[in-house]
């Protein structure tokens, strides 16, 4: 028997030196598959949130826009003010929000609440699905993003009460994510004009112009 194994032996050691390169390289091939398999459900999500984002967009459009359209042409309808003479201030990524104390004024937004629950309901909704990262909040950014700040600011002092405050919260969390961004890219546009005008004024020529002093 032990001359068996004694025979055997080195034809064992062979295998397993050969052997040993190739499970190695299975298992690489099985790593890489895995690997690919992650790479392709990632793409697969970032597509399925792409997706999601432009159908939010859509939603915007569809549902959104005519609910603002119908706010505002009460607020006119009505003669309610009440938003335009709030103060609302953006200092550091902080918001400073001053209501105006014409309490008939506010007496007379109030009055309309009901009527914009809509509005406001909608909004949330479109929100949720960027704030909850289960659309592309980028993908919509560059589509909606200076539309939907410039709407929440002048919507702020209604957002600010304490009826849509605790109800609303993913409209004004999206609303810090976008603004900060959008007053960034506007802050790099003005630096860029005044460099341009800057830039103008160093090619003109500045003619020479002597004063000649009086009683000469």
């Amino acid at each position: 028997m032990q001359e068996f194994i004694d025979l055997i032996k080195p034809y064992i050691e062979i295998l397993y030196l050969i052997s040993a390169p190739v499970l190695a390289f299975f298992a690489y091939k099985a790593l890489e598959q895995i690997k690919v398999a992650k790479n392709g459900t990632k793409v697969q999500s970032q597509r399925e949130s792409i997706k999601l984002a432009a159908e939010r967009c859509e939603f915007f459009h569809k549902e959104v826009e005519p609910e603002i359209t119908k706010f505002f042409n009460c607020l006119k309808e009505k003669d309610i003010d009440f938003l335009d003479k709030c103060e609302v201030i953006f200092e550091k990524n902080r918001m400073k929000f001053k209501p105006h104390k014409d309490k008939e004024a506010l007496k007379k937004l109030v009055n309309e609440l009901d009527s914009f629950i809509d509005l406001f309901n909608k909004l949330e909704l479109f929100s949720m699905y960027f704030t909850g990262k289960i659309a592309n909040e980028e993908f919509a950014y560059h589509a909606l993003g200076k539309s939907y700040c410039r709407l929440v600011e002048k919507l702020i002092p209604v957002l600010m009460m304490k009826m849509f405050k605790d109800e609303c919260k993913h409209i004004m969390s999206l609303f810090f994510i976008w603004h900060p961004r959008l007053e960034k890219v506007l802050d790099e546009k003005r630096k860029q004009e005044i460099m341009e005008e800057l830039s103008e004024l160093n090619e003109k020529d500045i003619p020479d112009r002597k004063v000649k002093p009086i009683g000469a």
